[in-house]
């Protein structure tokens, strides 16, 4: 066999072992058996695979260092995730695709180079070290290894210890290439097969080019996805003067540009009483701080009796002085009251309530452009109306105490003027307002009917509820819900940075407390448009079919938020309905009383010359509840009671519990506290 000779190693292009001309006269199975031995003892491979973790984790450190500075070479120096930021284009997912890509391949590459590296070293170490005799460097390799691992160096006679190793690669006698390996130390896998192996190199470069291009096929396919919707979006958002074409196109009659504007009216109103607020009590406490020198106009002390000054016996001496304290605070509270409810008087405010309950016309600046939507563009100010009503429906109970007919008259017109231009919005927080507004009037208004008004103030009380019907009926905000809804969604989905990331977008944060996925603007408008027929659909159905028609709530995170308030507005509308039948009744059933020197035996005996028809219930859409009582059983001396079902759907016969009769909650469908209970409506405690 000739004197070895050693050349410079060669680059191995497919297996390891062709770096090393010595290895060319055996099979590939050969030489990897004999790679597969030349690992060395346990302790060699554990200190290799130290070194191969070293690499990798050195790889890892350049590409993540690698991976900043493209980063912010490209995208800046970014680190917010907001609207139009750079890293929501579609230039920086693809690149943070691309980098991430490279970040997650460059440590096992490092790896695996360092393995090679290391490895064809200790192959060369055992053939060019341990595979030559040391006394002439004659090749040892296919010698035949005895078990002692002593091999006879055929050209010096040198006893030579050779690797484990070389005992894979031997030679017959001719000198050709034999196999004779340790069986002892290869046992071959049942799984991993020859076959099996060679399907798995042939699938590998497929299978490394869809690990890679797959995340950039489907990024790719998303982005088009969304710049698709983003012009369907565009193309389907409502005209930016949609409000305000809905509000013009559906104007009551007599109604015509250049009225004065009761809106307009009503912010002067609340600019003239904060005006007069500032110059009398300017920098006054809040309720809950007894110790303050200065107080508030508590309106609703006016009305309400005042449970602070409710002392329980079994309070300690702390409990009985707070509450003294705050009963002698609200009581300043209160006489602060009336005095601004007469300044005000004197101010001319009341004459400016009754100058915008003078119009029906109305301007709303309601717009929305490329970056805005409807709802972002709605102005409104709840407190300064909410103090106007309040001031309202104290007038009414003082004139009312005072038998002060014109006074009760005005301050109810102008409360009742108040709640309808709120209701005639095309908003529908005006909307609430205003039946919140309606509701605090009503409230004053059944009050003085149960404790009784003289006859001749009911038919103009009943005139002032007919006229305000007439305005308060108006499903303006119906339609403008739906184009709201439909502006929002549009306006979201026009803008690829908001929804890019699903619903974990950061723009979207506020919404995700509000359903469980974003969905496509498809899913979005179409369940607006099936949630707005099913409203259209319900509005004049009883409670009870309501609960049944209803339409589940949506899972769509937009939606739940934008459609909550609608939800909600259905019991709130129902209940107006209820108070505005039950009101006109009462006054009915008074006027035949004052006619008849007794109340009806039924409501039937009210038609035609007190009602144009039996009321319903809104509930159950049958009669409301009516009875008559003895009137000297009742805490109220109510010779009748008036009653709806409430939310057991059952006609209780007017059913009273005590401690539920003034608990609302008997109104709300399956609530177990109304089973059995009528919701009583001729009663003092609104």
């Amino acid at each position: 066999m000739p004197r070895l000779r050693i050349p410079l190693p060669r680059l191995p292009l497919h297996h390891l072992h062709r770096a090393f001309p010595e290895l060319d006269a055996y099979t590939d199975e050969q030489c990897l058996r004999f790679i597969h031995a030349a690992r060395g003892p346990v302790s060699i491979r554990f200190l290799r695979g130290s070194a191969i973790a070293l690499a990798a984790l050195i790889a890892s450190a350049a590409s993540l260092s690698g991976f900043i500075y493209l980063h912010t070479s490209v995208l800046g120096d970014s680190r917010t995730l907001g609207p139009g930021s750079p890293l929501l284009t579609w230039y920086g997912l693809l690149l943070n695709i691309v980098l991430i890509l490279i970040g997650c391949a460059t440590p096992p590459i490092g790896a695996f180079l360092a393995r090679d590296f290391l490895l064809i070293r200790r192959v060369r170490r055992i053939l060019r070290t341990r595979g030559t005799c040391p006394s002439c460097r004659y090749s040892l390799v296919g010698l035949a290894v005895a078990p002692d691992l002593k091999v006879t160096c055929p050209e010096c006679g040198n006893i030579t210890t050779v690797d484990p190793s070389l005992g894979e690669l031997t030679t017959d006698e001719a000198g050709r290439p034999r196999f004779k390996p340790d069986e002892s130390r290869h046992k071959k896998s049942h799984f991993w097969t020859d076959a099996r192996r060679k399907r798995f190199k042939r699938a590998a470069p497929w299978l490394a080019a869809s690990i890679i291009g797959l995340p950039l096929l489907i990024a790719g396919s998303n982005e088009a996805f969304i710049r698709w919707q983003a012009s369907v979006a565009r193309k389907e958002r409502p005209p930016h003067d949609a409000l305000i074409a809905l509000i013009e196109a559906n104007r009551l009659p007599g109604e015509t540009p250049g009225q004065p504007d009761a809106w307009a009216i009503i912010d002067r109103a609340a600019e003239q009483m904060h005006a007069l607020d500032r110059q009398i009590w300017e920098g006054a406490g809040t309720k809950w701080n007894p110790g303050n020198e200065r107080h508030y106009p508590d309106y609703n002390a006016t009305m309400y009796p005042q449970a602070s000054a409710v002392i329980d016996p079994d309070h300690d001496d702390y409990q009985r002085a707070d509450r003294l304290a705050r009963a002698a605070f609200d009581e300043q509270c209160r006489l602060l009251a009336l005095e601004m409810l007469e300044l005000h008087r004197k101010d001319g405010l009341y004459d400016t309530l009754r100058e915008a309950a003078d119009t029906r016309f109305f301007t709303r600046n309601l717009w929305a452009d490329e970056y805005t939507t409807f709802e972002e563009n709605t102005p409104y100010v709840l407190g300064p109306r909410r103090i106007l009503a309040s001031i309202c429906a104290a007038r009414m109970k003082l004139a009312h105490e005072a038998l002060d007919k014109a006074e009760f008259l005005d301050a109810t017109r102008s409360g009742l003027a108040l709640a309808a231009l709120h209701l005639r919005q095309p908003v529908l927080i005006d909307h609430l307002h205003g039946l919140a507004f309606e509701g605090l009037i009503c409230a004053r208004l059944n009050d003085a009917l149960v404790r009784g008004v003289p006859p001749d103030w009911l038919p103009e009380i009943d005139d002032l509820l007919a006229n305000h019907e007439t305005h308060a009926s108006h499903t303006l905000w119906i339609e403008s819900e739906r184009i709201t809804a439909l502006d929002a969604v549009a306006f979201t989905f026009s803008h690829p940075d908001f929804v890019r990331l699903g619903r974990w977008t950061p723009a979207l944060a506020e919404f995700r407390d509000h359903g469980e996925r974003l969905g496509t603007y498809a899913a979005n408008r179409n369940e607006i448009l099936a949630w707005h027929a099913n409203h259209v659909a319900m509005r004049a159905l009883p409670v009870q079919q309501k609960v049944a028609a209803a339409r589940p709530e949506s899972d769509l995170m937009l939606l739940g938020a934008s459609l909550l308030p609608t939800r909600k507005s259905v019991t709130t509308e129902d209940r107006a309905t209820l108070t505005r039948r039950s009101l006109r009744t009462i006054i009915a059933i008074e006027r035949y009383r004052a006619a008849h020197g007794a109340p009806p035996d039924s409501l039937a005996a009210l038609v035609p010359n007190f009602l144009t028809e039996v009321p319903l219930d809104p509930w159950v859409g049958k009669p409301l509840g009516y009875k008559l009582i003895d009137p000297t059983a009742d805490s109220l001396n109510r010779p009748y009671l008036l009653y709806c079902v409430g939310g057991d759907f059952t006609d209780n016969d007017g059913a009273i519990n005590p401690t539920q009769e003034n608990k609302n909650i008997i109104l709300i469908p399956g609530r177990a506290e109304g089973a059995g209970l009528d919701f009583i409506l001729n009663r003092n405690d609104w």
